[in-house]
């Protein structure tokens, strides 16, 4: 059976359609800058520090406010019997 060339497995996107020119790509691969990459990384680990540190904070803020309310209750209740 006769294939035509224009319709064969992967002809389309390495040849031009009309002309079968052949297709050159060129990858554009940008040049490693180590020193831009390990910024963001700094600046990602310091806003993962930030974020921990202040969630951990509110969290014994929390508590402790929690536990003092629930002393006070506790001796009013005492007192109180």
């Amino acid at each position: 059976m006769f294939v035509p060339s224009t319709i064969q497995e992967g002809f389309a996107f390495a040849n031009c359609t009309e002309c079968r020119a052949k297709f050159i790509l060129r990858a554009n691969v940008p040049p490693d800058h180590w020193s831009l990459r390990l910024k963001f990384q700094f600046l990602v680990a310091r806003e993962h520090a930030r974020s921990f540190l202040l969630l951990f904070s509110w969290s014994t803020w929390w508590k402790t406010e929690k536990l003092t309310s629930m002393c006070k209750n506790l001796i009013r209740a005492i007192t109180l019997s």
